[in-house]
């Protein structure tokens, strides 16, 4: 009996230090540890971002009303965003739906047209160069979007 609890109990010692050990995994570039630059390439370009971004304290967050046509939001881009979230505002009434695009092109609520479709309380984040506009449709007058853009 005595021999069992003594193999159990070295057992259980060496399971903890297992799990308390750690390994440090060589990720390659930009170094061993940390963020990963990410190329990204379509119709607007080709742009490297590296995530996570640090954002300054002067980082803008801003409330948008949008309606029935396409909006631009927020109304003026902050200069020099490494992103944008756009988000469909918790505000508004549960049954909310916003829709949004960042290619400078008008949005249109059809189930027919592109755009990324925010129901109630959902964000999108967009890598979005300062001349690309987000244009935003509701689903019905009066809905806030928030947004927020990181500067550096």
């Amino acid at each position: 009996m005595m021999r069992t609890l003594q193999v159990a109990l070295a057992a259980l010692v060496l399971s903890a230090g297992f799990a308390l050990a750690q390994q440090v995994v060589d990720q390659g570039m930009p170094g061993n540890q940390g963020a990963w630059p990410v190329t990204a390439s379509g119709a607007g370009g080709t742009g490297v971002m590296t995530f996570p971004q640090s954002c300054a304290a002067t980082s803008v967050h801003a409330t948008t009303t949008v309606g029935g046509t396409s909006t631009t939001v927020p109304a003026t881009a902050a200069t020099s965003r490494l992103y944008i979230v756009v988000c469909n505002s918790a505000q508004n009434p549960s049954t909310a739906i916003v829709k949004c695009r960042s290619d400078n092109t008008a949005v249109v609520y059809a189930s027919t047209n592109p755009g990324d479709v925010l129901l109630f309380g959902d964000c999108v984040t967009y890598g979005a160069l300062t001349a690309n506009a987000i244009r935003c449709i509701a689903d019905a007058a009066a809905r806030e979007v928030l947004t927020y853009e990181c500067v550096p």
